[in-house]
């Protein structure tokens, strides 16, 4: 996904000697420290509960200096982002340099701060300190849960730099994020019953993408997390013949604005190796996305087939597994 389209940071989002808190190992711990002490070798990763919202968005509880909210996963955006909202709330203040120059990241032609969180953490686990974009998150006020009731708030989007960073492992399946700060694990095996195993390419660092079949066109899908449905231009239905029915709602990207979409069935579709069989995709309203963010449109892998073939993704290593039953 893409906050509407392009995002460019002056300064990149990061985080400084992150830590795993008392729960886990030593307060002072540091990835990959031999001195992070036996009991944090032992916890190659840690499973935060994972809860879906009323848009098919993904979100795990984030604390940010003792402000809980939730953030949305996002692989399809690269940086994450902090709401106002949150970041007034906790008290956040701009970063700057040695000479008292704040710094500034530039999101959409906008000039937003960059803030220092001096403790980031999701339950017990602590990441430590980092420095975050702020940017107001359009769709924060449309986000529900009704696993979380009236307690819960959209506070930010956790990207590709986190999940990277952390050595993400996405299990839809078990409904969990597993997160390691102790260096990255070995490889998930396809050695669960009926799970196919597909490689994914990592284009410019932080973009995941997936060569999909639909009909006689093979295309990367970009695996995007924060993106509903999976989706791809309109063109591509005309080229396959494929009849088109007008979506009676419109939705949003994580973070964006709503994508007027049409829905069609695709005989045979195909992820890797993997066959979905006959499947309804949506297909975007090209003239609308490309007045409304300026770049043309993504083929999108979403949520809502990784949701439905129990998915597991491991950012790290570049797999995504499927499967048509759960294990």
């Amino acid at each position: 996904m893409r906050l509407y389209c392009a995002l460019a940071l002056w300064f990149l989002f990061y985080f400084l000697q992150p830590a795993i808190s008392q729960d886990f190992g030593t307060s002072n711990s540091v990835p990959g420290d031999p001195s992070a002490g036996a009991l944090a070798k032992e916890v190659p990763g840690v499973p935060i509960h994972i809860v879906r919202d009323t848009q098919n968005h993904l979100f795990i509880p984030i604390t940010v200096n003792g402000v809980q909210s939730w953030w949305g996963l996002d692989t399809g955006f690269m940086f994450s982002i902090i709401d106002p909202a949150i970041a007034r709330k906790a008290h956040l203040k701009q970063a700057a340099d040695a000479n008292h120059v704040p710094f500034n990241a530039r999101v959409n032609s906008q000039i937003c701060p960059i803030v220092t969180v001096a403790d980031l953490r999701s339950g017990a686990l602590s990441f430590g300190q980092a420095k975050i974009p702020v940017f107001e998150i359009d769709s924060r006020r449309h986000e529900k849960s009704p696993e979380v009731g009236n307690s819960f708030e959209m506070g930010g989007i956790l990207g590709m730099d986190f999940l990277s960073r952390f050595h993400a492992i996405i299990d839809f399946d078990r409904q969990e994020l597993v997160l390691s700060l102790n260096g990255s694990g070995p490889p998930a095996d396809a050695t669960d019953p009926g799970y196919t195993q597909v490689a994914l390419r990592r284009v410019n660092g932080r973009r995941l993408e997936v060569s999909c079949q639909l009909g006689t066109t093979t295309s990367p899908f970009l695996v995007d997390t924060g993106a509903p449905g999976t989706s791809c231009p309109v063109q591509l239905a005309v080229q396959n013949r494929i009849r088109l029915r007008h979506k009676p709602f419109t939705e949003a990207l994580i973070g964006g604005g709503p994508t007027r979409a049409f829905t069609g069935r695709v005989n045979d579709f195909r992820i890797g190796t993997f066959s979905c069989g006959n499947t309804d995709l949506n297909f975007a309203d090209l003239s609308l996305r490309r007045s409304y963010s300026g770049q043309p449109p993504e083929y999108l892998l979403g949520v809502d087939l990784l949701w439905k073939y129990h998915a597991i993704l491991d950012i790290d290593h570049s797999l995504l597994e499927l499967s048509q039953s759960r294990r």
